[in-house]
Order: C-alpha cells, then sequence, then structure tokens
C-alpha cells in the first residue's frame, strides 16, 4: 500500500509551522502512539519469509581462565529436534576432534578442556554429518580472563557513528559497513542545533573477520549529520553479494558558512565487494518544502512491495510534506507518493524512523513513521542491538575510538530457538540501523522459537 500505508494521526499532532520547539512537543506526543504501534506490529502476521542464505554464525568467547563459551544458530529450516555436535582443532597442536560426548540440543556448550595462551577453531555440525577440515570455523585465542565481545581494530581512530550488516562477500556471513565519524549536524535553525561539518562522512567495509576491504567518501556535499546521509546495506539485487545505498552529490557546493543549499543529489548503488559506484538516479527532489531544514530530512529503507523482490524505499521529508518513491534493483521507479492534493492530510505525520511491515498479512510490506527512545550505552557508543552470530540472544554493538565490539553472551542455556535474524520483520529492523534515529528491531508474530 501507498498513502493508506501511513499510520494516520489527528490533526491535533499535526505541525503547521516551522519551529523546532514544535518538534519536540510533536515527539513527546507521539511516544503515547507508539506505545500502541510497536505492540501492534509485533503481533501481527508474516505469510512468507525471504531468508538470506547465512550460516551457522558459530562464535566462541573466553568465559573464564580454562574455559570457553561456544554458541551458533539454530536456522529457519532446521528440524525441530535438531542435535549437534561440536569439533575443535587446537592450531599447531592437534587435528579435529568431537569435544561434546553426546549429540546437544542446545545451542551453546562450555568447553573445560582448553589451554590458556593457545589459539582454537571450533565448527558446530548436524549430528551425523562429516568431521569438518581443518583450519576452518570460529576462532578464538585463550586468555586467563574472561572477554565477553569480539573485537575489531579499525582502520582509523575515529568512533563509528553506524554501522550495517550484511553478507558483502557472498560467503553467508554477516559483514560490517561503518560509517565515520561520530560527528552530527542537525538541520533545525534555533541555535545549537546546526553546525558547519568538520569533515566529510566516509564508509569502510570489514569482513566477518574483521579484514578491510574498502573505503567510500560521501563527499562535501553530504553534510555530517543522520539526516543528510541515509545508507542503506542489504542484497536488493539478489545476487548473493549485499550492495549499500547511500544519499550522494557532486562536487564541493557548500555556502561561506557551510551550509549545502543547492547542487545536484542522487542515490547511488555501491558494489559492497569494491566499495565501487555502479548505478545511480536522482534523489527526491526539494520542490514543494518551505525551509531547509524541512528538506535535509532524507530517510532509506528496503521493503518487499511485490511480494516476491525487495525494494529500496527513499523518502524526504518529515514535519511538511513527505515524498517517498520505491525502486527496484535497477533503481527504476516502482511507484512515487507524496502528502499533497487528497494526500495533504498526511503532510507533517513523519518521525526519526520509518518502519516497513507487512501490516495487513497479504506479503507485501507497508510503510510506517514513528517515534523511538535511545538506547542506553554501556562501553562505547552503542550501534546496534541484534541477532547477528551465535544463538538466539542478541548481540551489542559498541562503537569506540579505532575499535569496532560485539558483545555476547557467555551465559549457558538449556534453551534453543530459532535465530531472530531469520524472521522477515526482524530483519527488516536490522536493515534500518543506519537511517535516523536508532530503533531496536521487532518480531513478528510468526517468529515460531
Amino acid at each position: 500500500m501507498i498513502g493508506e500505508a501511513l499510520i494516520k494521526i489527528p490533526a491535533i499532532y499535526r505541525p503547521r509551522y516551522s519551529s523546532c520547539k514544535f518538534e519536540l512537543i510533536i515527539m513527546r506526543r507521539l511516544f503515547y502512539l507508539i506505545l500502541i504501534i510497536i505492540p501492534l506490529l509485533a503481533s501481527l502476521p508474516v505469510t512468507a519469509q525471504f531468508l538470506e542464505n547465512i550460516d551457522r554464525g558459530t562464535v566462541a568467547l573466553m568465559k573464564e581462565s580454562g574455559k570457553t563459551f561456544i554458541s551458533w544458530r539454530l536456522l529457519e529450516d532446521d528440524a525441530e529436534d535438531q542435535l549437534f555436535n561440536i569439533y575443535r582443532q587446537e592450531i599447531g597442536v592437534e587435528a579435529v576432534r568431537q569435544i561434546n560426548e553426546h549429540p546437544l540440543k542446545a545451542t551453546c556448550f562450555i568447553d573445560s578442556t582448553v589451554q590458556n595462551g593457545h589459539g582454537y577453531y571450533y565448527h558446530v555440525v548436524i549430528n551425523n554429518e562429516a568431521p569438518v577440515l581443518l583450519n576452518e570455523g570460529a576462532y578464538l585465542f585463550t586468555f586467563q580472563y574472561g572477554i565477553p565481545y569480539i573485537s575489531i581494530k579499525l582502520n582509523t581512530n575515529a568512533r563509528p557513528r553506524n554501522v550495517g550488516i550484511a553478507d558483502l562477500d557472498g560467503n553467508k556471513r554477516y559483514d560490517f559497513v561503518i560509517k565515520y565519524p561520530d560527528f552530527n549536524v542537525d538541520p533545525c535553525e534555533r541555535s545549537g542545533y546546526w553546525k558547519r561539518s568538520p569533515e566529510p562522512y566516509w564508509l569502510e567495509a570489514y569482513d566477518a573477520n574483521g579484514r578491510y576491504m574498502w573505503t567510500y567518501n560521501m563527499g562535501w556535499s553530504v553534510e555530517t549529520g543522520t539526516w543528510y546521509s541515509p545508507y542503506l546495506v542489504y542484497d536488493i539485487d539478489r545476487d548473493g553479494y549485499a550492495e549499500v545505498y547511500t544519499k550522494a552529490g557532486e562536487g564541493d557546493p557548500r555556502e561561506i558558512d557551510g551550509h549545502v543549499m543547492d547542487g545536484r543529489e542522487y542515490l547511488v548503488k555501491i558494489d559492497g565487494r569494491t566499495g565501487q559506484v555502479v548505478n545511480k538516479t536522482d534523489w527526491i527532489s526539494k520542490e514543494g518544502f518551505e525551509t531547509y531544514n524541512r528538506w535535509s530530512r532524507n530517510f532509506l529503507t528496503m521493503a518487499f512491495v511485490n511480494a516476491t523482490d525487495p525494494s529500496i524505499i527513499v523518502q524526504r521529508g518529515t514535519y511538511s510534506i513527505i515524498k517517498t518513491l520505491a525502486l527496484d534493483k535497477n533503481l527504476k521507479q516502482e511507484w512515487y507518493w507524496e502528502s499533497s492534493g487528497k494526500y495533504e492530510h498526511y503532510s507533517g505525520q513523519g518521525q526519526h524512523g520509518i518502519i516497513s511491515a507487512d501490516i495487513d498479512n497479504d506479503s507485501k510490506d507497508e510503510l510506517v513513521n514513528h517515534k523511538g527512545e535511545e538506547i542506553m550505552k554501556i562501553e562505547g557508543k552503542v550501534l546496534m542491538v541484534g541477532d547477528i552470530i551465535g544463538d538466539w540472544r542478541e548481540e551489542i554493538i559498541t562503537g569506540l575510538e579505532g575499535e569496532l565490539r560485539i558483545y555476547s553472551t557467555t551465559i549457558p542455556s538449556a534453551e534453543s530457538s530459532k535465530t531472530l535474524i531469520q524472521d522477515r520483520m526482524y530483519r527488516l529492523g536490522e536493515s534500518r540501523s543506519t537511517v535516523g534515529y536508532y530503533y531496536p528491531p521487532q518480531l513478528s508474530q510468526f517468529y515460531k522459537p
């Protein structure tokens, strides 16, 4: 659905003037609306699942001296009573051998036979499958203390602002596309909001093993703020290699004070393996927006608008006119909608994020704008909460100066549940982690543990 897909908000919530103060008022009022919307979305059925081809997601972490914690995914197509075995190779010392005495129903295991200061590979296989080859699986070097996270050292000392996950290189493992630096310009005209961009944003890609892949510079035509620089990481064209999509421009169109008021604007498609731009199309125009503040708010997401293939959703506008465009894998228009004419009553109903979900159970996703809240910080800035490795218990990804950390549980559990990331609505939620404010992904009613 197009216009009708937006949640209708009473007129009292719709802004009719440009004050930033009003934006704060509308956000507070919409909070109560979200208390209704989020449970509603989580309870609605999803008739079709479009599953990425992902591996077992095995992860090994140091629990304490002499003990490692191994966890892995229960995939959507695994049997309900699936059993597993764990094979371990002590690098340079022993060949691959099974370390569990009996087949495992749970999706985690504690190995109490490791020696500190050694390197190991762990590989989880379905019961009765053949052992794995040498030098494969989840790698771990053992220390005398617990380390509840995986650390990826970055090519820069800058702190990440966002991270997107998808399989860039086709090996069934999620890779990382990071945006730097952790600096934010807000287009609001009130004092203290807008600031001159100190440097352009750039994207860096790292594979699942933390190896650097490429860099893409977003350039001076994109100001360094959340609303100017949405990007999306997903395999839209379904070729087995995820692409990166982002807003782009040309040259250096800054005015003397640093504002970008004019110039060509594009959506670009970046090859996830090389970082090279392979296609582009015009971004939604500024026509019809009253002010710089209004036209500077841009979004990207994905949705299954035709029930069979993912589409790219481009949106411009939040507090006045809203324009939305759906594009196919070749960046060709599928449909366009804006809150004008007979849809004018939808103007001003946008917010700081955009949800795609199959609300009416027809296998086609609808779009919902809503307001959420920031999550708490641990060590480093929280960039994402999601089930991207290991069992169904979610990880926390944080950004520190020159480092990306993936915090994961080391608490054993006898329970096992299907991985969350293969739930369509949950995966759609993860794909939005690089756009607007961060909203944790929600599960559909059709998720079956």
